[in-house]
């Protein structure tokens, strides 16, 4: 068995498939497909990107697995060095990612983890009546396509 990190718990992978199977070495961002404002920070990410390493995929296309099954659908996940971070350590990570003149939203860090993450839950508890719902996602975009990781349960 393999333990798995999200915020502190340790999550085992079994033959039941808790969790798809990917590499410690890739950084995936799990977003809500049908969140405008989710689709917004992918567009923000590619269009400001320094490099690209970070890939995408759908929380809707993985919430067959039961780990997945845990989280609520507002909340943005990545996979990175091998763990998972959710909520404003997710959206924290992917700074790293950006070009260097984003360096200052690191920031929030400084902001205690409780703090940040109430107002993560303030937004994305509210952030379809704010930004509204998409039925088209960024995901399924063309040029996005070869980044977008489409996860097949066995």
């Amino acid at each position: 068995m393999k333990a798995r990190l999200i915020d502190g718990l340790s999550y085992f992978c079994t033959m039941n498939r808790i969790l798809p199977s990917f590499s410690e070495k890739d950084t995936i961002l799990f977003i809500d497909d049908e969140c405008l404002l989710c689709n917004q920070l992918v567009s923000f990410i590619l269009k400001f990107e320094k490099n690209h390493q970070l890939q995408f995929a759908s929380l809707q296309k993985v919430k067959n697995y039961s780990f997945f099954q845990n989280l609520n659908q507002s909340t943005v996940v990545i996979w990175h060095k091998g763990k998972f971070f959710t909520k404003s350590d997710a959206v924290l990570i992917c700074v790293d990612f950006l070009k260097i003149y984003f360096f200052w939203l690191k920031l929030f860090y400084f902001l205690p983890k409780p703090i940040r993450d109430l107002l993560y839950d303030l937004i994305a508890r509210n952030r379809y009546k704010i930004f509204g719902k998409t039925s088209s996602c960024i995901l399924e975009s063309t040029p996005l396509k070869e980044r977008v990781v489409n996860f097949e349960k066995d």
